[in-house]
């Protein structure tokens, strides 16, 4: 039951502080005008998720010793901080497949406005040409 009170508390903490991650502040806000790109704001997402998987393994790892310590079985508790660094391990490269794909969007994007600022460009000028 500790060591769940001690997961408990940690997974507040981090929430907490990965909500205050992805919140801007209001007068950098209103100052710069800008907001945080998409990819930026994923970033922070997954850096919380980092921070927030660490925190839990941390803790349970002090659990574990702590438990061993006693000479109590951990092997449930064992079990379960490697399904959770697996997961942690998923969800990196989950974040490099999205970080792949938006880069694609963006060498997308780039591209096609070059290409329609040239045909703009050439229309103006033809235009500007027959005046």
């Amino acid at each position: 039951m500790r060591a769940l009170a001690l997961v408990a508390a940690a997974v507040v903490l981090m929430s907490t502080a990965a909500a205050q991650t992805l919140r801007p502040a209001p007068q950098l806000r209103a100052a710069s005008g800008l907001q945080q790109t998409a990819d930026q704001r994923w970033a922070a997402v997954f850096a919380a998720d980092r921070t927030y998987m660490q925190a839990v393994g941390d803790a349970t790892r002090a659990e574990i010793a702590l438990r061993r310590s006693r000479g109590e079985n951990v092997a449930g508790l064992e079990t379960e901080l490697a399904r959770m660094q697996e997961q942690s391990m998923s969800f990196s490269m989950q974040y490099l497949a999205l970080q792949e794909k938006m880069q694609n969007e963006s060498r997308q994007y780039a591209l096609v406005a070059a290409v329609m600022r040239t045909k703009h460009d050439t229309v103006r000028n033809s235009i500007s040409n027959v005046r």
